[in-house]
């Protein structure tokens, strides 16, 4: 096995007389598979999967056999973990945890906790990485739970009928898509308090900016513009 200049895993089989090449992306979702023949094969990694569990899988039984054990290597097995680095750093009282590895590209991201309480028409102005956090979904599923009070989460309650009673008991806990949240929004006062529990987000320097969403707008685009400094000290370009 090897690593790619790009990150991705490279493996080789050797025939009597030809050679296939197995490469499998940073993200571990993609593969390219050259045959013996130079056909090559494309797709994503859960779909060979699936294919190589099938009794009247395509591939001979050692083509077979080295796929398998090439999609279940483990990157210490190659040594790699030794050049891997670990940074704290701090931005707005918030301190996050990175783990790069130069060799690999390999990168590793750790949010920490999050206590926020905002006025429900200020929320998406005073925390706009709210909206794009989860790839969407956090902001969807405060905006649906606002929705139950009879109003809407960007309009000025104000101007709307208020109800009554507190919508959504104190410190109620949803799971949004394996993420843990904490809300309580008093819509007497209007007033939301959010806890948004830690976060690791697994990814390569290559695939960061689809794997945490808010990439772009963290802290302002302080939180993008600090990790690539760490990074490029270590000679990693994102």
């Amino acid at each position: 096995m090897n690593y790619l200049k790009d990150g991705s895993w490279q493996f080789v089989l050797l025939l009597d007389q030809a050679m296939m090449e197995f490469v499998v992306s940073p993200n571990r979702k993609n593969y390219v598979l050259t045959r013996d023949n130079r056909k090559i094969a494309e797709g994503r990694v859960l779909e060979l999967i699936c294919e190589l569990e099938l009794e009247n899988c395509k591939y001979k039984n050692a083509v077979r056999d080295w796929l398998r054990g090439s999609l279940s290597w483990k990157e210490h097995k190659n040594g790699y973990k030794k050049w891997e680095k670990t940074i704290e750093f701090e931005i707005d009282n918030r301190q996050y945890v990175m783990t790069c590895n130069p060799r690999t590209g390999s990168l590793k991201l750790i949010l920490p906790e999050h206590f926020i309480i905002s006025n429900r028409l200020s929320l998406g102005d005073n925390y706009p990485s709210l909206y794009t956090a989860h790839f969407g979904l956090l902001g969807n599923f405060l905006a649906n739970l606002i929705k139950k009070s009879g109003h809407d989460i960007f309009h000025d309650a104000k101007k709307e009928k208020l109800p009554a009673t507190i919508v959504i008991e104190k410190y109620d806990i949803y799971d949004v898509t394996g993420w843990e949240i904490w809300v309580n929004y008093n819509s007497q006062t209007d007033i939301i308090f959010l806890y948004l529990s830690p976060r690791t987000i697994d990814s390569h320097v290559n695939y960061i900016k689809e794997d945490l969403s808010e990439w772009e707008i963290l802290h302002n685009g302080a939180f993008k513009e600090t990790v690539e400094g760490f990074l490029h000290m270590n000679g990693i370009a994102v």
